[in-house]
């Protein structure tokens, strides 16, 4: 359905951000089964059974906080048509700094969460298949990169469809049988131990958890999820498809918390890693499994085609593009996102077989996002003026600080990400209020009138010698 989907892809816009015209109900279903990866369903239940349900509950606020996207949504009305990427938004905020900052850490958790649902595809082979880890890395790889190297975001889309309709019909059904199996709420209920089903804990030790509370519920702009953004028709279009896919997104927690509960009911002693697995395994009837595991595979897949294809277009449009000494016309992009899809693919089947603890990066590199590019692109999405040098003093300072205190293990204080983010706003705010008072916005806007007078008497040079171009530097007006 994907390579099907993908005929006809003729130029970077439709490669990055599909060919426009996409109705509703394919939106939501796009966003919905790119929230919901591997994390929201064999982590979800791992940590269920392991802790009980303080960790589901951060993973619903995040859900829930979706629906703030939506709230910023009318704001993107300026932008819709314009940037087809993350970079491409900063580069409309913050010049060319901005671009390849949001590019390079953009690409780099991209690819780490693509490595990162690789390897569960490996898992899920091995544990319920019999096929050897490494053989079903490669069995997820070629079939994701294939259709995302062919037909980019129009295939993701297409296959996101499918995916949606697979695992919000397969893992009801899944939590269905955990609770029969496992005797009804009554029976699970009486059996986990108390602490495991209450929020107690949490609002016994608040202080502690308030910092985690606050970043769980920041819409963190995240490249695949701004993608979306930038995918839709008009700004009702797309603060309606944020809104319907948090409660959806939502109400997904909910079915995948039971399953980790069950498990904790039949097989105390189980590996928490394995609650999933071992229920589809045990517990789904035969004849219903092969469904179920379709449906794990969905639910993996959908995150990681769209942080693949993301990553592709973020390395040409945001890395690629900005340091091009010539115009690229569109079959150059399109030939150079292709690469880019396929061997960052291989860099993440890598990651996946290399490096166990894949995990570990993802979680770095989107503090490092968070710590970097969240607090700029909210306040620009917002109509506020920071410079330049602002913006690249508060990457450099969250980056640093948030990486320190990873490394010297500050975590039982206040977790990394939120303490980059802050000193990032920080630094960003004060330079940007300071380069106010002295003039420094006003230069760096000269000097953006300047290359843009550069820029379309390039356009007019190609115009004559009869080549086709492309704005290689400039997001201000649409690619042609």
């Amino acid at each position: 359905m994907g390579i099907w989907s993908g005929r006809g892809v003729k130029t970077m816009r439709e490669y990055a951000i599909s060919r426009g015209g996409l109705p509703m109900w394919i939106l939501v279903a796009t966003i919905v089964a790119s929230l919901v990866g591997g994390g929201s369903t064999v982590g979800l239940a791992e940590k269920t059974f392991a802790s009980g349900m303080i960790i589901p509950f951060f993973y619903v606020l995040g859900a829930a906080s979706i629906a703030i996207m939506g709230v910023i949504a009318p704001r993107m009305k300026a932008y819709l048509g314009t940037a087809v990427s993350p970079g491409g938004l900063m580069h409309l905020f913050f010049g060319r700094s901005g671009e390849i900052v949001t590019g390079i850490i953009g690409v780099l958790f991209s690819v780490g969460a693509v490595a990162a649902q690789v390897g569960a595809m490996g898992f899920i082979f091995r544990e319920l298949l019999g096929v050897s880890y490494e053989l079903g890395v490669f069995i997820g790889f070629g079939v994701l990169v294939l259709y995302s190297t062919f037909g980019g975001i129009c295939a993701v889309v297409a296959t996101d469809i499918v995916q949606c309709v697979i695992m919000l019909v397969i893992m009801p059904l899944v939590a269905y049988f955990a609770i029969s199996r496992a005797g009804g709420f009554e029976v699970i209920l009486a059996n986990v131990p108390g602490d495991r089903i209450t929020l107690d804990p949490l609002f016994q030790d608040l202080p502690r958890y308030v910092p985690q509370i606050l970043i769980w519920m920041i819409p963190w702009m995240l490249p695949y999820l701004l993608q979306r953004l930038l995918m839709g028709e008009d700004v009702k279009q797309v603060k309606n498809a944020f809104y319907i896919s948090a409660l959806i997104a939502t109400a997904f927690m909910f079915v995948i918390i039971p399953i980790g509960l069950s498990a904790l009911t039949l097989n105390p002693q189980l590996e928490p890693y394995a609650a999933m697995t071992y229920v589809v395994q045990t517990v789904v009837p035969v004849g219903l499994k092969g469904f179920a595991i379709a449906g794990l595979m969905a639910v993996i897949m959908s995150t990681a085609d769209s942080c693949l294809n993301i990553a592709s277009v973020m390395t040409v449009c945001d890395l690629v593009l900005p340091w091009s000494k010539r115009v690229l016309s569109n079959l150059q992009m399109l030939r150079y996102a292709r690469y880019a899809t396929f061997f960052l693919g291989l860099f993440a089947v890598f990651g996946a077989l290399y490096f166990r603890c894949v995990i570990d990066f993802i979680l770095y590199a989107e503090g490092l996002w968070f710590s970097v590019v969240t607090i700029p692109m909210l306040a620009g999405i917002f109509g506020y003026k920071g410079s330049k040098q602002a913006f690249v003093w508060a990457a450099v300072v969250g980056a640093v600080t948030m990486t320190l205190w990873k490394v010297f293990d500050l975590e039982r204080i206040v977790i990394y990400s939120l303490v980059g983010g802050v000193s990032n706003a920080i630094v960003f705010f004060g330079l940007s209020e300071y380069g106010k008072r002295h003039g420094v916005l006003e230069r760096e806007e000269q000097e953006k009138k300047e290359r843009r007078l550069k820029i379309l008497e390039e356009r007019k040079r190609t115009h004559l010698s009869g080549k086709p171009y492309l704005e290689a530097d400039d997001w201000e007006s649409p690619i042609v």
